[in-house]
Parts: structure tokens; C-alpha cells; sequence
């Protein structure tokens, strides 16, 4: 997967500069800071804060999924990524859907997809005026549509860092540890260090040269050995009187 290319560091999003857990943290703390910046709005405001009930259900939807990601963050659970990573998609795909149709509308401005986005104050407004409100909609949206991309691929990296923890740990887990304990065999090595102690000794037989006869002189031979032991004489030869 992109996540884990072999190009940069495994699990980091930003060209590989933050890493996906901490991007996470930072998907959170700005839907704190969005929420907190919504509240003070209707607070100080004379608008009720939520005024029908689609609204109030998409209210409960978004502090929900901020609970989840706040959650799966804390704990590192993959599950609780996936609803973040269903409302950034859906919020990607109207904002970049939204962006097109802005964008169509600077050349066209007066189409029907033109015409639902203008505002009733701006329908008798000149076609430049027009055009000029469509580019400021396009230049807005733009970095929010890129925004919310960037939380789609945080919530899918977050999602497989997560799983990644999860499987090492539990193949860790599932690993015998060695134990001393453990019954000696014939070796004196314990089974379960048997692959990690290599032995000391060697087991190969051992190989015995058998020894070998003298090697003869060409310097000396066998009749003056016999010239010897007649006359006793040192030189081999008998004095002559």
C-alpha cells in the first residue's frame, strides 16, 4: 500500500514527515477547535443552535465520530477509525464535487448548477460579478477539499498501523519463550534453547593415523652392522697385526 512504500518511512502521511498517529491527533484537535468555534457561534448568537432535526441528527453524528476517534487514538483500536474514515470520505467527495461545479461556473455562470449556488442577494448581479463570486467559492474550497483527502488517508493509515500492532503482538505472543525448566535430553540442552545454544562440542569421530615403520639410511647398511658386532670395532674394520 501507499502507507508502507518502500520510498519513505512506513506509516506517515505529510511526504513523510508526521506520522499517522500523530496526524490523527491532529485530526482531533481541530474538530475540537471546529466544534468549540461552532458553540461560541450559537452562543453568541440569536440563532437556535440546531434549527430542525436533520441538523440536529447530523449534530449527533459528528460529536459521535470525534468520540470514536478520540477513542481509537487513546486505546490504538483500528475499529473505531472506520466511522472517521467514512465521514471524511463522504465530506471529500461533496467538497470536491463542490469545487468542480464552482469551477464551471467562473466560465458559465449562468447554468442551473450556477444558479443553485448563487445567492438571492447576487441573482441580478452582472456576469462578472458572478464569475468573481464562483472563483472566491473555488479558491475556498479548494484547500478544504484537500483537507479532508488529507483525513481519508490519515484514517486509512491509522487503520493499518493499528492492525500492523495488533498482528505483531499477537505473533509475539504466540511464540515460545525458552525456559530453563524445560526436560534435558541426552545432550544436556533443553529443548526449547536447542536451536539457540549451538553445542560446544564436537561430535564428529576422530581420526587416528597409525604410526609408521623407519625410514631406511642410505648411509648405512646392514653389513657393517654385522662388521660391528664381530670385531667390535667402532670403524667397522679389524686391526691387523
Amino acid at each position: 500500500s501507499e502507507m508502507c512504500s518502500r520510498t519513505r518511512i512506513p506509516f506517515t502521511t505529510c511526504f513523510g514527515v508526521m506520522h499517522v498517529r500523530n496526524a490523527l491527533l491532529t485530526i482531533i484537535i481541530l474538530q475540537l477547535l471546529g466544534e468549540t468555534i461552532e458553540t461560541l457561534q450559537y452562543i453568541f448568537s440569536d440563532a437556535p443552535y440546531v434549527t430542525d432535526t436533520i441538523e440536529f441528527l447530523f449534530e449527533i453524528i459528528e460529536t459521535l465520530t470525534l468520540v470514536s476517534t478520540i477513542y481509537a487514538w487513546w486505546k490504538e483500536k483500528k475499529e473505531f477509525v472506520v466511522p472517521l474514515f467514512i465521514q471524511s470520505i463522504l465530506a471529500s467527495m461533496l467538497t470536491l464535487l463542490s469545487t468542480v461545479l464552482f469551477f464551471i461556473s467562473i466560465f458559465f455562470p449562468y447554468t442551473a448548477a450556477a444558479n443553485a449556488f448563487i445567492p438571492p442577494a447576487m441573482v441580478d448581479e452582472t456576469e462578472m460579478n458572478r464569475r468573481i463570486f464562483f472563483l472566491m467559492c473555488f479558491v475556498f474550497l479548494t484547500p478544504i477539499a484537500a483537507l479532508f483527502g488529507w483525513f481519508v488517508m490519515t484514517a486509512m493509515g491509522a487503520y493499518q498501523y493499528y492492525d500492523h500492532k495488533e498482528k505483531l503482538e499477537a505473533f509475539r505472543r504466540s511464540r515460545p519463550l525458552p525456559s530453563l525448566h524445560d526436560p534435558v535430553p541426552s545432550d544436556g540442552t533443553p529443548k526449547s534453547l536447542a536451536l539457540v545454544i549451538p553445542s560446544a562440542v564436537s561430535t564428529e569421530p576422530s581420526i587416528e593415523i597409525p604410526p609408521t615403520g623407519n625410514f631406511a639410511n642410505p648411509n648405512f647398511s646392514d653389513e657393517e652392522e654385522e662388521e660391528q658386532e664381530l670385531f667390535g670395532g667402532r670403524g667397522g674394520r679389524s686391526e691387523m697385526v
